[in-house]
């Protein structure tokens, strides 16, 4: 339902509060009054109710207050059934980036939402990495040679180790556990990835903010079970040391599994090698899951173009089922 004629009484808390009882998606169209007093008052009545499902509410300028009462909200459980949330060009990257931290601490609590929209909110890769952590929960790495008790506790914490190399006396050093007699079989470099969240999130847009490659990547990281992730119109993320391509390679080494379309569009990969990257990424087994990926914008610039096409190539070519989308720029002069 789209909340866009004004109510008779002139109070648009209360007209809110009505619609989100009845409706299992409410759309807050952007010209409609959203400030602090509509948000807190609306995120505070909709705990207990289990009919909204779906918030719209793009376009309009959250602040600290708004996003902390939305906090409060995603964390009380039970209690919240949205599962799709869009706050889109919501001004959240603006001076001062003081949204910025209430934003990530409001979706650390949410982790039953299952497709998040933060397009064009000017986010930088600071909050693109806080959001990764906090939304993934993850930790770096934990190494597992005679220290099996720091990985219970990192995952006591509401950690999820990313990668875990396995060495001899690794298992014996569980507490409470029988030492072992079975064979210990050392496993080299490469590390084995492990990726997991406790987030329920399948979907996530950030297209057209101002994230670069470390911003990037770490969306890319986000754990099982993210299926769709956008993070199309980021120019920056080809890096200024052309070096997006490799590090956003390195991300989809260990991106989950689950990760089922990508698209890097229109994000300055512009260069051969960053195709090329990405093709040796995905010949190592890396995003074992995903069918298609989506390079619109991208490359063949005059002064490379037969290479970057080449590479194209090669990319489409790495692994069966697997949808590389980009077409010919279009050229032709457009009429006056």
């Amino acid at each position: 339902m789209a909340w866009g004629k004004p109510s008779a009484d002139g109070n648009p808390a209360a007209e809110l509060i009505s619609k989100a009882r009845t409706t299992p998606s409410l759309h807050i169209l952007p010209f409609r009054a959203f400030g602090d007093a509509e948000c807190v008052a609306l995120f505070a009545a909709l705990r207990g109710n289990r009919t909204l499902t779906e918030l719209r509410a793009s376009g309009h300028a959250l602040g600290v207050v708004s996003l902390q009462a939305l906090g409060a909200l995603l964390a009380s459980g039970d209690e919240c059934a949205i599962r799709h949330l869009a706050i889109g060009n919501a001004s959240l990257g603006g001076a001062g980036q003081s949204p910025t931290a209430a934003l990530v601490a409001a979706l650390r609590t949410a982790p039953a939402l299952r497709k998040l929209c933060l397009g064009g909110n000017a986010l930088r890769d600071e909050v693109a990495v806080a959001l990764g952590g906090a939304m993934g929960a993850v930790v770096g790495a934990v190494a597992l040679g005679g220290a099996m008790g720091a990985v219970v506790g990192a995952v006591a914490l509401g950690g999820v180790p990313q990668s875990v190399p396995l060495s001899e006396g690794a298992v014996g050093a569980l507490p409470g556990m029988a030492p072992t007699t079975a064979p210990i079989v050392p496993i080299p470099a490469p590390k084995v990835p492990i990726t997991a969240s406790w987030s329920s999130l399948t979907e996530l847009d950030a297209r057209s903010n101002r994230l670069g490659v470390a911003g990037a990547a770490a969306l890319v990281r986000l754990g099982a079970p993210l299926l769709t992730l956008s993070l199309f119109d980021n120019p920056a993320v080809g890096g200024e040391a052309r070096d997006g391509g490799r590090r956003l390679a390195d991300a989809l080494r260990v991106a989950a599994p689950s990760l089922h379309t990508l698209d890097i569009g229109a994000c300055g990969l512009d260069e051969p090698a960053h195709l090329a990257a990405l093709t040796e990424a995905l010949r190592d087994g890396g995003a074992p899951g995903l069918k298609c990926l989506e390079v619109f914008g991208n490359g063949a610039a005059e002064e490379n173009g037969s290479e970057w096409r080449e590479a194209l190539t090669a990319l489409r070519e790495v692994r069966s089922g697997l949808d590389v989308a980009w077409k010919e720029p279009d050229t032709k002069a457009q009429p006056g």
